[in-house]
């Protein structure tokens, strides 16, 4: 059996674990390496703290805490 499926709009895929995300390109602004990351007190646990993009402050979440999901962080500390 064949599925045809019309795609109109370009999407970013993301896999975490083995979960399959798409976010519609539109809605990405930029992807960048990791930067630097200052730390916030008394945070949510999702929150990884504030990142300094071109001058403009932006807060980096941690999408596999906010899932519930072990963080990509703690899964490769345990690993070590």
């Amino acid at each position: 059996m064949s599925v045809e499926i019309s795609v109109k709009e370009p999407f970013v895929l993301l896999r975490i674990q083995e979960l399959l995300f798409a976010i519609p390109a539109h809605s990405v602004k930029t992807m960048v390496a990791m930067p630097h990351t200052f730390d916030l007190p008394q945070k949510n646990d999702y929150v990884r703290g504030l990142i300094n993009l071109r001058g403009e402050v932006i807060s980096l979440l941690d999408l596999r805490k906010r899932l519930g999901l072990v963080s990509y962080l703690d899964e490769i500390t345990s690993l070590v």
